[in-house]
């Protein structure tokens, strides 16, 4: 393994003790850490353009960052960034300028990177959708405001070794290598979509139906979306549900691998897996990558098929506010005023969040781990309603509510008084179904299972 690394056009070639670089379609701002002997020709000062190769091939373009230097032991250690870390550095300021009249995603975010002096955008995709109009962005930085167009579409930005900005939607293509030789291979698969949803509600077409991995019940004024993926912005109620359907009841699946140094590997690229020992032999995208040079090889960590948490759907209309709550696994409910606003924590607590019905924009409820809470304060004030003990016996003794937790809740289509939670018993050795007819102020309860 050789490495070639240029300053400003200076070789520091010869003072590489070891490097790690870091790329990921979850945060676009790749990084480049060298390890450098002390006695480098210069000093070096930030925002000097770096250029480094791995194997004659080059994998990185961009700028010095931070430097430290230790006396004791002596060693020099410089961290690098690629070309987004402008737009990162770079404040939007002008909220006049920056309003959305229906423009393309690549339009805007080929704006927000002329802002900080970043040009020559290259869209890999073709299908290109409008911007929420009358949404506007001041007071952030140009990273930031791209990051809430994406979150509004498809799209992913990175930056290639060249140091050109890509929008892609990062689709599977040919596969451009066979990776066989593992080091270590890992697989994530998670169907536990009930889990982190978000609920949305609006005026149409924001409002849209329920679903469920199999069904949703058109006509239902909620939507629940899983903490991860991408929904598009501008899409009718019906048309929402079908994707997030899609999105969502396949299962997360992650795969993470190790393999011999490879610098022509880079984000986006399609290869095709083989692990024998499985029998694994499927076509991945590589979403992340962190290449390692030290004493001891030249390894390269892949991420393949990671889902990133930009998602959103919505379109109120101008001057129609939009309300989201969101259901979090061990932070409560947080709420988002848009557009334009940010995300605050409602005053539920660190709860462990199953499920959460929105009857309008102040009304919330919410099944958690220790009980069903009710808000009809935005989310400022919650109330835990005791809902009794469902008067079953189990090895003699009576199951009690403390016995349960609860992992559904909603309200009925034609009348929001009547309220029905699902329950388990811890151990999962029960099923039970309550339900109120007068908003919860008495309770029944039915096993089903």
């Amino acid at each position: 393994m050789s490495v070639q690394f240029f300053i400003d056009g200076d070789d520091f070639s010869n003072y590489v003790v070891s490097s790690s670089r870091t790329h990921s379609i979850c945060n676009p701002v790749g990084s480049l850490t060298v390890q450098m002997s002390p006695d480098i020709p210069r000093a070096i000062t930030t925002y000097e353009p770096v250029v480094f190769y791995e194997n004659g091939t080059k994998v990185f373009t961009g700028y010095t960052g931070s430097v430290n230097i230790s006396r004791l032991p002596a060693s020099y250690s410089l961290t690098c960034y690629d070309v987004l870390i402008k737009a990162k550095d770079k404040w939007i300021k002008d909220k006049n300028e920056m309003i959305s009249n229906g423009e393309s995603v690549g339009y805007w975010v080929s704006k927000f990177l002329g802002r900080a002096d970043i040009h020559g955008l290259i869209v890999d995709d073709p299908g290109d959708q409008g911007v929420y109009p009358g949404f506007g962005w001041n007071n952030q930085t140009c990273l930031d405001a791209c990051g809430q167009v994406l979150q509004m579409s498809p799209f992913q930005i990175y930056c290639d070794r060249d140091g050109k900005v890509h929008l892609t939607s990062m689709d599977r293509g040919a596969p451009s290598k066979t990776l066989s030789e593992l080091v270590s291979f890992e697989r994530t698969q998670n169907d536990r979509w009930v889990r982190n949803r978000l609920v949305v509600i609006g005026t149409a077409p924001a409002v849209a139906d329920v679903f469920a991995p199999n069904e949703y019940i058109p006509g239902e004024i909620r939507a629940a979306i899983v903490a991860t993926g991408a929904i598009h912005n501008e899409v009718t109620a019906s048309e929402l549900a079908e994707r997030m359907r899609e999105e969502f009841s396949k299962p997360l699946d992650t795969k993470v691998v190790v393999i011999p140094g490879d610098p022509t590997l880079e984000l986006g690229q399609t290869v095709r897996l083989v692990e024998n020992w499985s029998s694994y032999n499927e076509l991945c995208l590589i979403t992340g990558l962190t290449a390692e040079y030290t004493d001891n090889g030249y390894t390269i960590e892949l991420t393949l098929d990671e889902k990133c948490p930009n998602f959103w759907g919505w379109d109120s209309g101008p001057g129609v506010p939009i309300i989201i709550y969101a259901g979090t696994w061990g932070e409560g409910v947080f709420r988002y005023e848009g557009p334009g606003g940010s995300w605050s924590e409602t005053n539920l607590g660190d709860k462990y969040v199953y499920d959460i019905h929105v009857v309008d924009d102040i009304t919330v409820w919410a099944a958690c781990r220790d009980g069903v809470y009710q808000t009809r304060d935005h989310g400022d004030n919650w109330h835990r309603f005791t809902m009794g003990n469902p008067g079953d016996l189990r090895d003699g003794e009576i199951i009690t509510e403390a016995d349960l937790y609860w992992v559904g809740v909603v309200t009925a289509h034609s009348n929001s008084d009547a309220i029905y939670c699902l329950a388990g018993e811890f151990g999962d050795r029960g099923i039970w179904i309550y339900y109120s007819t007068n908003t919860g102020a008495d309770w029944h309860s039915t096993r089903i299972v």
